[in-house]
């Protein structure tokens, strides 16, 4: 009896890291609390691993793979010295490089998700369940885009009450913008106009995507002649 199904776990690895977002979305303020890291803590390390381990899973190239995994080791260590210098302004653009490298990892780690469904030869319920995670990660993106913007030059986000760029990012994301948190510089409309629209696009083209070709291989399997 193996205790640890790798073959299982691999087949299930969309399960388990929409397991891991819901929790990291609805700890999210918690997380802000610290608004140059939105992501330290057990939690979140926890979703950084269970996404290299998926980009693992499903990226071929080893050398891509790294390439992306180096970016994330960079940010992790730029944010680790951030924390001990004891110069303001040097944590500050420390972390704020961080912030920007975790973009790049999270947007990275979007494109390869994404290729790897696109090529794969049979969508299963844990390819949906993928789909679902990258529009999770999607959100997840703007936000850490959303506080570098608001480090980098405050007040182009205004707050009614406790401020959320996750809480912000993802009521963009969705189209529901509730108005307590709104973009005031021009170049932050543009970008938060810019993803309620891909938001919709991935759901209307890449989720419908995923469903149809899946129904359609339902219908094919049970139209097959049985011997």
């Amino acid at each position: 009896m193996r205790i640890l199904n790798v073959e299982r776990i691999v087949a299930n690895k969309y399960n388990h890291l929409l397991t891991v977002l819901i929790v990291s979305i609805f700890l999210a303020p918690a997380f802000e609390q610290d608004v140059r890291i939105p992501g330290l803590g057990l939690v979140s390390m926890m979703l950084l691993l269970t996404i290299v381990l998926c980009l693992r899973a499903t990226v071929s190239s080893k050398r891509v793979f790294w390439a992306c995994v180096g970016i994330l080791i960079l940010g992790t260590l730029l944010d680790i010295i951030s924390r001990q210098v004891k110069t303001v302004e040097l944590a500050d653009t420390l972390s704020n490089i961080n912030l920007l490298l975790d973009a790049v990892f999270t947007a990275w780690a979007i494109i390869l998700l994404m290729k790897s469904m696109f090529r794969a030869s049979r969508v299963t319920a844990d390819t949906i369940v993928g789909g679902i995670c990258v529009y999770l990660l999607i959100g997840l993106l703007w936000a850490v885009v959303y506080i570098l913007l608001n480090n980098l030059k405050s007040g182009v986000i205004a707050f009614e009450g406790d401020p959320s760029l996750f809480y912000f990012s993802f009521t963009t994301l969705t189209t529901l913008g509730y108005g307590d948190i709104v973009p005031k510089g021009k170049y932050v409309m543009m970008l938060a106009s810019f993803e309620a629209i891909s938001g919709q696009t991935f759901l209307a083209v890449f989720i419908a995507r995923l469903v149809g070709l899946h129904t359609a291989q339902g219908f094919r399997l049970t139209e097959e002649p049985v011997e």
